[in-house]
């Protein structure tokens, strides 16, 4: 199957081919002396996939995604299409050389899930972990800027922004049967309506906080690593609105298909990312390839300029989010669909 994955991607620019895939096999036994004693499997199924096209005089073109994961077999590395995704990544790679630099001013861009899956993960998974709030995370992964007084209060984004954390979502990389205290899997809301409402929480965050229960999110990379808070399935909740109909609400804008470079500040509440590919948006209809897209913005304010959220919403896996002293990897899922934002200033870089 590989062989012709890496035959999709040959191109007359493409430089580099590189793809992969991956199963996993977890088997999980929990006895403690509280009387907990559970078992849970967990197999997962993947692949990774990246083109790299060049052009003399033209700056490198990438495109590339390692997070086609999900709690599956076989079967999902077959739905993944592989074939084809390595034609368009091919297609995308060799016309962003010739593309030319994007305008650089304000304006709307739509997001595509797996764009949308990293923003949720970098600034709402990670400032939502109760560990960050206590300062357990101060010397490597920061703090948080949302405080247990903003609980009901900050205003986090628009009324079309809800997130949802979700340990029981089929087929999430974040989904099991119990979290490293033994406690059931939960879904909670996160973000409301814009409103910013929940956290993330073990049983001994929660404690410290006085909250009344945890959500069960402390989970441990294996049986020789100490359980802390991790993220589980933290998603954007889809919306109503079909895709064709939120992009028909765009005269003149950008889709940006997927993350490329990315920096954030320690509380997650300043970042900075720029895309592989970005493509013009003119009266609702896709045109040709422009690049140097990026955007800055503060986490509050970026997700205040959202105005629609469309209703082909979608599960992505990361595999190795990192966390703790000692470092662990963690496996957690995120979902989105396509949205909609408004007057975003775009920084160009050639």
């Amino acid at each position: 199957h590989l062989r012709e994955v890496d035959a999709a991607s040959k191109g007359p620019r493409v430089k580099t081919r590189r793809s992969s895939i991956a199963a996993y096999r977890t088997r999980k036994h929990l006895v403690t002396s509280e009387g907990t004693d559970v078992s849970q499997e967990i197999v997962e199924s993947g692949a990774g996939l990246s083109v790299l096209a060049v052009k003399a005089g033209a700056k490198p073109a990438q495109r590339y995604d390692m997070r086609l994961t999900r709690q599956a077999g076989w079967e999902f590395v077959l739905h993944l299409d592989l074939v084809a995704r390595a034609r368009r990544y091919r297609d995308d790679a060799e016309a962003m050389l010739d593309a030319p630099l994007a305008d650089e001013k304000p304006t709307t861009l739509v997001f595509a899930p797996e764009f949308l899956a990293l923003l949720v993960h970098e600034s709402c998974g990670h400032p939502t972990e109760a560990d960050r709030l206590l300062e357990h995370e101060v010397a490597f992964a920061g703090t948080t800027f949302m405080w247990p007084e903003d609980r009901g209060k900050l205003r986090y984004g628009s009324h079309h922004v809800s997130m949802t954390a979700d340990a029981t979502v089929p087929g999430g990389m974040g989904t099991f049967g119990w979290d490293d205290d033994g406690v059931p899997a939960m879904r909670t809301k996160l973000v409301d309506r814009g409103t910013f409402v929940g956290y993330l929480t073990s049983r001994e965050t929660a404690g410290a906080l006085g909250l009344p229960v945890t959500i069960g999110s402390a989970r441990a990379e294996s049986w020789q690593h100490f359980p802390i808070v991790r993220m589980v399935n933290v998603s954007l909740d889809p919306g109503a609105t079909p895709f064709a109909e939120l992009m028909r609400g765009v005269d003149s804008g950008l889709l940006l298909d997927a993350p490329a470079s990315y920096s954030l500040d320690d509380k997650r509440q300043n970042f900075h990312f720029s895309t592989q590919s970005a493509r013009v948006i003119r009266n609702g209809q896709l045109e040709g390839y422009v690049r140097g897209v990026a955007f800055q913005s503060l986490t509050p304010d970026f997700w205040g300029r959202c105005d629609d959220v469309a209703d082909d919403w979608e599960l992505h896996g990361f595999l190795s989010c990192a966390k703790g002293e000692p470092l662990q990897l963690m496996r957690v899922g995120h979902g989105a669909a396509h949205a909609r934002f408004r007057d975003v200033p775009i920084e160009v870089r050639g």
